[in-house]
């Protein structure tokens, strides 16, 4: 009976440090993650909030999605929206993306269906127009809950 106590208790003990661990890993995890966020949001503000990916996109809505040739006027905002992305850390960029899209959907467009799958689509291949990395940031369901 004393053996299978006395292996009760280590097995207890090894427990409460395996999940000791877990939460001190899952504590640094997410001290790390806010302050990377906070830095992403600080250099979104430093780059005026990604305006003239926002007016970019704002145009390309305007358009029809058959268009091929890009409106006249539209090219420089896609130049200074590569620009404010260059920017940003590459850490960074698909998050501001995401906040970015977020704000147009809250406060300017309120896309809905169809027009929503398109912003996103654009949005999501921004980087790759601008030749930075990550190509590609994918909207998914980072936006879908607003």
């Amino acid at each position: 009976m004393a053996k299978i106590s006395v292996a009760a208790a280590a097995l207890l003990v090894l427990m409460a440090l395996g999940h000791a661990t877990a939460f001190r890993a899952t504590v640094t995890t997410t001290v790390v993650e806010e302050e990377n966020q906070e830095e992403c949001r600080e250099q979104m503000q430093r780059q005026q909030m990604l305006s003239h990916c926002r007016m970019y996109m704002r145009q390309q809505m305007e358009e029809s999605p058959y268009q091929t040739m890009p409106r006249r006027g539209m090219e420089p905002h896609m130049s200074e929206c590569c620009e404010q992305l260059e920017g940003m850390d590459e850490s960074c960029r698909c998050e501001g993306l995401r906040r970015m899209m977020r704000m147009m959907q809250q406060k300017e467009m309120q896309p809905r269906g169809e027009q929503m799958r398109r912003m996103m689509r654009l949005a999501e291949n921004i980087p790759s127009r601008c030749n930075l990395s990550p190509m590609r940031c994918p909207m998914g369901g980072s936006i879908a809950g607003f």
